[in-house]
């Protein structure tokens, strides 16, 4: 795929990711071998750029299944906004409090990441443990965003714990969450590049999807999605069977 997208003339007019990598490359690019470097960028972005939002959709769509009355919630709010799905954009979508609430659930409740980004401590004392100089350390987000004592009912599926106290569907049991403790883009310096992009990608496709169906879980009874999803480099889903029905 990278030998045959270097092949392909740059000043074609069809742009690409790869365009703008190509641009940007490396000043010792004709030294380097640029297969293999474009095959490494390659695979960050798909890791990275498709799997964590494919996965994050998934979720949500699994628990907006589980839970019909957060769906209908997030469907009030879409038909109040909207009169038709042609005004959906990246701009308005970002204008929907329950939307975000719902997908920020989604990422506190599984983290798109089954793993922590690493980093090198400086030397310095952790929770009262000392973590010397060039010690590799890494943070389950998985492993913080499930503990009680930063969020209420940790297990369950609450996008109200999201919503502002002057939101209609606010819910005072949340009001003492830690959401500081749900970082699913990383944080600092190197916080995850496509964090706008992905928001924007999950706000279209489930705001477009809530707005013009209903949908169920076929094979409930079958699978227990807690159990049977896996971790590995990333995550591996349970066979999700869902039905759409149009609401339009």
């Amino acid at each position: 795929m990278t030998r045959k997208r270097l092949s392909r003339p740059s000043h074609q007019q069809k742009r690409d990711l790869f365009s703008f990598l190509l641009k940007e490359k490396p000043d010792n690019f004709l030294q380097v071998a640029s297969e293999e470097w474009l095959g490494n960028q390659a695979g960050v972005l798909i890791a990275a750029g498709f799997d964590t939002t494919a996965v994050t959709a998934t979720a949500a769509s699994y628990y907006l299944a589980r839970r019909p009355e957060k769906m209908k919630r997030l469907q009030r709010e879409l038909q109040e906004k909207f009169s038709d799905a042609s005004e959906m954009n990246g701009t308005t979508v970002h204008q929907l409090p329950y939307l975000s609430a719902c997908i920020e659930e989604t990422m506190r409740i599984m983290p798109p990441l089954t793993f922590g980004l690493p980093r090198e401590s400086p030397g310095a004392e952790v929770d009262g443990n000392f973590v010397p100089k060039g010690t590799v350390v890494s943070t389950s987000g998985w492993s913080i965003t499930r503990r009680p004592d930063y969020f209420f009912e940790p297990e369950e599926f609450h996008p109200e714990r999201w919503l502002p106290a002057s939101h209609d569907y606010f819910d005072p049991l949340f009001c003492n969450d830690l959401k500081e403790a749900s970082q699913p883009f990383s944080l600092g310096p190197r916080v995850c590049l496509g964090i706008n992009l992905a928001y924007t990608e999950l706000k279209l496709l489930l705001a477009r999807l809530a707005y013009e169906y209903t949908w169920e879980l076929v094979n409930d009874t079958r699978f227990d999605w807690d159990r049977e999803r896996k971790f590995q480099a990333l995550w591996v889903l349970p066979d999700l069977r869902v039905r759409y029905t149009r609401t339009t």
